[in-house]
Parts: C-alpha cells; structure tokens; sequence
C-alpha cells in the first residue's frame, strides 16, 4: 500500500470540501436573494396593476432581469458544485483502490470470453485487471479500454508513442481527474450513438428543398406583415390568419421533425459535456506526440461539440407547448433548427466519429495514466521486434498487494522456449502463469508492467488455465479443455510469435494417458517456435527436458516445513520439484492417518 499517495489523494479531498462548502453558502445566499427580488417583482406588478405608474413597470421588468440572472449565476455555481462533489467521489475511489477495496468504475463483466486469454487472467470482472484500470465514463471510452485488453497493439512504434502519452498524462492528475469528473455527470445518462451514426447517416430533407427555403422567410414575413398593418390601419384581424396560416405550415412537417427529435433529444445534452471536457485539454501543453496531435483535433471538436449541444437545447424547447406554439407560428423555430441540424451535419458528418473517438482515446489513456500514477515502482518494458522472447527481473503481479507480493526472474525465448513448470498445491504456479501473461498483455498496450526491468518481442498471448463445463451445451471439463487446446494450435499455425501458458493439461483422463497426451502436446509447441510455460503436477513429464535439451527447461516451486507447518517462498527455482504436501495436509487435517 502507497501511504504517499494515499495522503495526496486525502488532501486533495480536503482541498474539495472546502470548495463545495464555500459553494454551498453561495448557492444558499443566492437563494435567499431570488426570493428577495422575486417578492419585489411582484409587489412592483401590482402596484402597476392598481397605479399603471411606469415607474413601477421598469422595476417589475429590471426584477425580471435581475432574477434571470440570478437563475443563470446559480446554474453555473450548481455545475461547479457537481464537479467538486465528483471530485471528491473521484479521490475517494483512488484510496479505495489502494487499499484493495472495488472501484466504482464498471468492472466489464460482459466482456468475459472463455475461449482467449480474458478468463484465464482475470482481465474482466469483479476486482479484475480492467476493473482495477477503468476510469472511463462514457460508453465508448470503456469500449476503447476493453477493446485495448481484448485487440492489444501489434506496432512497435505505436507501442512507445503510447507510453510516453501516458507517461506525460500520468503527472497531470488534476487534468485526469477534472475530465473524469465531467464525465461522471452525466454517466447515469448514457447517449445513444447508434442513434446519432443513424442521423448522420439518414437522406437530407430541410436543406435540399427549395420550398422549405421559401417557408423559413415566408412565415415570419406573414407575422411581420400583419403586425406593420395593425400599427398603420389599427386592424390587427390580419395577425389571427397569419397565424393560422402559420401553424399549419409548421404541422406539415411534425412528422420528419419528430424522427429528428426521436434520434436527437436524448443524446445532445452530452455533447455539451464532451465539449467541456475538451475544453480541459486546451489550457494544457503537451510533450509527447499522440497527446498533441489529440489536442489539436480536441481543439476544433469542442466548438463543434458546443453548437451540437446549444442546437439540442433549443429543440427541447418544443417540448414546452406555450413555447411550442408560439415560436411554430412565428418564425417556424422547429424547421428553422431542422435546418440548422442538417447544415451542422452536411459540415461535419465526416468529422463526428473521428472526434467521438478522441474522446474515447482520452478516457483510455487516462485510466492507464492513472495507473501509471497509483504505481511509480512500474516501468515502461522495452518492447522489440524479433524472435519471441522475455526477459524480466523482479516480476510482480499488478493485482496483488505490494506486502504480499513475490516477485520472480524470468528469462525465456533467448536459448529455451518451453519451460516445466513443477510444484506442488498452493506453490505458487498459476499465479506465476498470471503473472507473465498480464504483465506481457501490459506492454503491448503501451502500459507500465510491474517490474524492475522488462523487456519482450510482440507476442500474441494464448492460455488454458481454467476450464468449465456446461451442462446445457454436454461438454465436460475434459473436451472444453481439448477444444481450447486444439484452438490455439491453430492459432499458432497462424502466428507462432506466441506466449503460450498451461496449467495442469489434460486433468480429465487418467495418470498414463495424460503423461502420454502431454508428452505429445510439449512436441507440438517445441516444433510451432513459440513459448510456452507449462505448470504441471507430473514429475515425469519434466523427462522431456532430457530429449530437448537445448529448447526445454525445467523449473519449479518449491515448499517447506517449518515448526510442522507447511510454507512456500513463492520463488522460481532451477530443477523440478521434489516436494509433496497432498500427503502431508491430509494427515494434518485429519483425513489420513
């Protein structure tokens, strides 16, 4: 545990709830203050009334004006108010984090896939490797994250413009944190881009028509005209056709203006959101490439973002009939925005998604920057091109504490490329398995691994570790782990730059099929050129090391007993291993005599 950060992210929360007590006062002050000039108002438009005085009039509309903009001030002070409180949400869930308890960020549960690696690593899930990454807070941010974990990058280059983005975001923890916390307004809201792709997507129908140009000058001229005439001749009876006129003009068109309503209404008051949120980026200089050239396209999607936005505030306005009715048969407002809607989108169609996924990719690396911060032990490894291989010192699993922790040396594809992995139960073997394939997954997504040093070619990574049956599909323990097996040669067949990792193969069958079975398979990954770790309970199946010894190396962890106690050291050790404590643990817990 980071006491250090831990005290950081505590005073920050100090800082924050000194800033929403201060804003609490206001908004309660300003409160009190519309009260005040309300009662004013309507004291002075009674007085109006009974007097018709003008005094009276002036004060009534300047207590109109003055409590519209007390309205306004308290808004704005309310959104301030919003963002501190998320703040503090923010810096609370970081302590959480590093004292081992969940994150409120989405866990990804429903990313879960048996047949990859996401499984077997814990990649997904309750207290798994992306809840513990995830700060994201819009749908397509998350998705960025997990498509990361899922499809992690295959360049090099892309690799060290990645890390050194999240090495310059990981100091700007106020950045990060102001952005995550926009977000997280309106995160219970979820817009619906597949509405808004749809919309970009649909025919034009208010900009190619050359009627509706003629209506958008006709309908307010209507109004203008018979207005101009009762003030000349005093007959204002033009007014009342003018807008009946008006109105049916405006309700030949409900129809296509509801569908635009439809996809719209719901999903704009985001944008508004992501235009602040870009807005954070703009007061910021940046180093590194990939953040610059992400700032630049922030710059030109916020403005764009904030007249999205304002265009989806006015047109929720026709949800307010009185409004409804008297900007329809006025200046025709709903065709007027359709318009303006399909003006905004013939401009920037193409441009939309590009800026969405700016967006994501923010929210992507800062949940990996704010790893990298909870974290300054970790390293940015040295990915390289080239024949597999790892070389890793002091290798420590990202998802266990520091004081529980044991790390281990690793040196695998430079002479061997498969290693026997012996042991006994509770030795330490799978978590090792888990190790190497998280930390490998970590650097070809251009994060931090944990370790003192770590270097790797570009390996696609390939597990089967656990296994499960399915009484609804048949398939037992055995075959699912078949399958699982026989999909990864094929994968292999594809591309042997590969880590393969083995727990315990061929579980379901008995002692000398599965020494047998086993045997095979180490010939088959020894001839794909991959690597491959395999941890097992058969001592004879490290004999193979015998047969390939110049590919083959056999390891193993090791217990021991002290004071009648069973203990592991939990470290990687040369050899295979000669310890047993099934027998042992049965005599102590009773089972066996």
């Amino acid at each position: 545990m980071d006491h250090h950060k831990i005290d950081f992210y505590k005073q920050r929360i100090d800082t924050f709830t000194a800033s929403r007590n201060t804003l609490n006062r206001q908004i309660q002050l300003l409160s009190w203050s519309r009260l005040f000039v309300f009662i004013v108002g309507c004291f002075s438009f009674y007085k109006f009334l009974t007097t018709y005085q003008n005094l009276n009039l002036f004060i009534t509309l300047g207590a109109l004006l003055v409590f519209l903009l007390l309205l306004f001030v308290n808004y704005k002070l309310a959104s301030q108010r919003d963002t501190i409180l998320n703040l503090i949400k923010i810096n609370e869930n970081e302590i959480a984090i590093l004292e081992q308890k969940a994150s409120f960020f989405d866990a990804g549960t429903d990313y879960l896939d048996d047949d990859n690696y996401l499984a077997d690593l814990d990649i997904f899930g309750n207290r798994s490797l992306f809840h513990r990454l995830n700060r994201t807070t819009t749908k397509i941010g998350r998705e960025r994250l997990a498509s990361l974990l899922i499809h992690p990058l295959n360049d090099i280059e892309e690799i060290k413009q990645q890390q050194a983005a999240i090495a310059e975001l990981a100091e700007k923890t106020s950045l990060r944190h102001l952005f995550t916390a926009i977000g997280l307004k309106t995160e219970s809201q979820k817009p619906d881009y597949r509405a808004i792709m749809q919309w970009l997507q649909s025919p034009d129908y208010f900009t190619t028509s050359r009627l509706i140009t003629f209506l958008r000058y006709l309908v307010p001229s209507l109004i203008l005209g018979a207005i101009i005439n009762g003030i000349i001749t005093g007959n204002y009876t033009f007014i009342n056709y003018a807008i009946v006129i008006n109105f049916i003009i405006a309700g030949s068109f409900v129809k296509p203006i509801n569908a635009i309503h439809k996809n719209l209404s719901k999903n704009l008051k985001h944008f508004s959101e992501f235009s602040e949120m870009l807005l954070q980026l703009e007061n910021e200089k940046f180093a590194s490439p990939k953040m610059r050239q992400i700032n630049e396209v922030a710059r030109a999607a916020r403005k764009e973002f904030k007249s999205l936005a304002h265009l989806g505030n006015s047109f929720d306005q026709r949800n307010n009939l009185l409004v409804y009715i008297l900007l329809n048969t006025t200046i025709l407002i709903d065709v007027r925005l359709a318009y303006k809607f399909e003006r905004w989108k013939q401009i920037n169609s193409k441009n939309l998604p590009i800026w969405l996924d700016t967006i994501a990719e923010i929210e992507m690396l800062s949940s990996l920057a704010t790893f990298r911060f909870n974290y300054p032990s970790t390293i940015f490894p040295k990915v390289i091109s080239g024949k597999p291989f790892i070389k890793a010192v002091a290798l420590a699993h990202p998802l266990i504490p520091s004081n529980e922790c044991v790390d281990n040396d690793l040196t695998i594809g430079e002479q061997q490329r498969l290693f026997i992995v012996t042991g006994s139960n509770m030795s330490g073997k799978s978590t090792f398995l888990r190790t190497i394939g998280v930390n490998v997954l970590l650097a070809r997504c251009g994060a931090p691994v944990f370790a003192k040093e770590f270097s790797c070619s570009i390996l696609n990574i390939h597990t089967s570790l656990r296994q499960t049956d399915s009484l609804l599909d048949h398939v037992s323990l055995f075959f699912s782990e078949l399958r699982k097996l026989k999909l990864i040669l094929e994968r292999l067949e594809e591309d042997p730059n590969a880590l393969v990792l083995l727990d315990e193969v061929l579980r379901g069958t008995n002692s000398d099929d599965k020494l047998h079975g086993s045997r095979q398979l180490v010939k088959k990954f020894v001839e794909t050129g991959c690597l491959t770790i395999l941890a097992t309970h058969d001592i004879a199946l490290s004999e193979m090391s015998q047969l390939y010894a110049e590919t083959i190396s056999n390891y193993c962890f090791e217990s021991s007993l002290d004071n009648n106690e069973l203990t592991f050291d939990y470290k990687l050790k040369e050899g295979v291993s000669k310890n047993r404590n099934a027998t042992f643990l049965m005599k102590k817990m009773g089972i066996i005599e």
